[in-house]
């Protein structure tokens, strides 16, 4: 454990040190060999337009049915137990 660090450190310096830069070399056109180059037009983006008019409000909903008032001086809450995981 002593050394793992300082190991390490001489692989990854011999590991990097192993890749091989190839050289290259580039070489431009002549000039009096002339090369067109064709631009693609701009591509066309729709634009959305502007809103339109609000539409009519929605129904209303049901009531639902009222609970079970609760009892004056009595507040029990009850939870289950967890059930086992298999």
């Amino acid at each position: 454990m002593k050394y793992s660090l300082l190991i390490t450190a001489m692989l990854s310096v011999l590991a990097l040190s192993a890749c091989e830069k190839k050289e290259t070399t580039v070489v431009p056109p002549t000039a009096s060999s002339p090369s067109t180059v064709v631009v693609p037009a701009p591509a066309v983006v729709a634009v959305p337009g502007p809103a339109g008019p609000m539409g009519a409000p929605g129904a209303s909903g049901a009531s639902g049915a009222d609970g079970k008032p609760g009892e004056a001086g009595s507040t029990t809450i009850i939870v289950p137990p967890a059930e086992e995981k298999k």
